[in-house]
């Protein structure tokens, strides 16, 4: 408790991340959400992670064990990345506005998106034991839709963390 009274705008931001790895783990959702727009498939068609790291319980459809286990870890290293980049800044400047907050945030975001995604893509590229230079290319590949990904959903967090700060202040 003493966390969430102390870094309220680090743990709002935890929160929002740890919101959307849920909801990304949700079957349900992602169901709909990739049959809605079917171009969000093409890197799972190329064997490149999709999406931001989902958390669950269990392994969804033919996923094995290994894979949600990894999914677990990337998400969880992304939860904590998001909090410690929002908490740098907040170390680096108390007095942070709410522009410069909401930057850290959307860019803490995307750096944990593209970082989980390359995590993903390494274990992927082990577990399949493709050449060295399919392991390059999924690398750069899952970088590039970790920065995608995290454009597109790192708002949400920073959105978080600036209502947050505004409780603080």
């Amino acid at each position: 408790m003493k966390l969430i009274r102390d870094k309220p705008v680090e743990v709002a931001a935890a929160t929002g991340a740890l919101v959307l790895c849920l909801l990304f783990g949700n079957g349900w959702f992602t169901t709909w959400l990739f049959a809605r727009l079917g171009e969000l498939n093409v890197p799972s068609a190329l064997g490149i992670p999709a999406a931001l790291p989902a958390l669950r319980l269990w392994p969804l459809g033919t996923t094995t064990w290994w894979q949600t286990i990894t999914e677990t870890l990337a998400a969880a290293f992304l939860v904590a990345m998001v909090a410690l980049w929002v908490s740098g800044t907040r170390t680096r400047h108390p007095d942070a506005g709410a522009a410069r907050l909401f930057l850290s945030g959307w860019l803490g975001t995307i750096v944990a998106a593209m970082s989980a995604n390359a995590i993903r893509a390494v274990v992927a590229s082990f577990d399949t034991r493709d050449s060295i230079g399919v392991y390059t290319g999924h690398a750069l590949a899952a970088l590039a839709f970790g920065l995608l990904w995290g454009l597109v959903t790192g708002w949400l967090i920073a959105i978080a963390a600036v209502l947050a700060r505004r409780g603080v202040t």
